[in-house]
């Protein structure tokens, strides 16, 4: 009976989760959305989205690209690193 009520809890806990996941996939851009999706059913270690330090990738540590610098600067799409391809953000 014990396992049977944690079974329960668990599973109510996992269905209000992938409510609020679904909730806040409506609250996105789609373009990130997609990217996000794509490099998640790759096998793209995590995180899949990560800050632009200075002007280095915050996932892979290596230098961006003058243009991807660019790019982030005045993009309203997602800019990826172009050595492991993860989704860069500057943080604010």
């Amino acid at each position: 009976e014990l396992i049977g009520a944690e079974k329960n809890e668990l599973e109510g806990r996992l269905a209000n989760a992938e409510a609020e996941s679904e909730q806040a996939r409506k609250e996105i851009d789609p373009a990130y959305l997609s990217s996000y999706d794509r490099l998640k059913s790759g096998n793209k270690k995590y995180p899949i989205a990560v800050p632009l330090k200075g002007e280095q990738c915050g996932g892979c540590f290596l230098k961006a690209s003058g243009e991807t610098l660019s790019k982030i600067k005045v993009s309203d799409s997602p800019v990826l690193c172009e050595q492991c391809g993860r989704i860069l953000y500057v943080e604010s």
